[in-house]
């Protein structure tokens, strides 16, 4: 918003302080201050205006769909890193008699185990 203009202010300044009896009148002073105030109201309404048209516009516009990023590649099964590893954490609890014959990822079954189990946690609380 714009502050009141400088030359407007002044006059009115010495106006007030100036005495009543050869200067002016009260009703001049606080008639130049109301036409003042009413100058920038009326500029103030007129950037609210031009705000409000700015959002609009802002508003119209559509958002710009958001697109998943591409998903990465999941290997089939481990890789020989892994393999490694698993092997070695083998040895080390098993000894060198033990071997590792497959390696797996977990099946669906796993995961039903789990789901009922959150399923049974959720039954068990109260609904209010």
């Amino acid at each position: 918003m714009n502050p009141l203009p400088v030359f407007f202010v002044l006059p009115v300044a010495e106006a007030v302080a100036a005495p009543a009896a050869g200067g002016l009148e009260t009703g001049t002073v606080l008639l130049g201050l109301l036409i003042v105030a009413v100058a920038w109201l009326a500029s103030s309404v007129s950037n609210l205006r031009t705000e409000v048209a700015a959002l609009k516009e802002a508003l119209a516009v559509p958002p710009k769909p958001v697109v998943a990023a591409p998903s990465l590649p999941v290997p089939a099964g481990p890789t020989s890193d892994e393999v490694a590893v698993i092997a070695a954490a083998v040895h080390c609890l098993f000894g060198a008699n033990a071997r590792v014959v497959a390696v797996v990822p977990p099946s669906d079954h796993a995961q039903a185990w789990s789901r009922e189990g959150r399923r049974e946690v959720f039954q068990s609380h109260q609904i209010r």
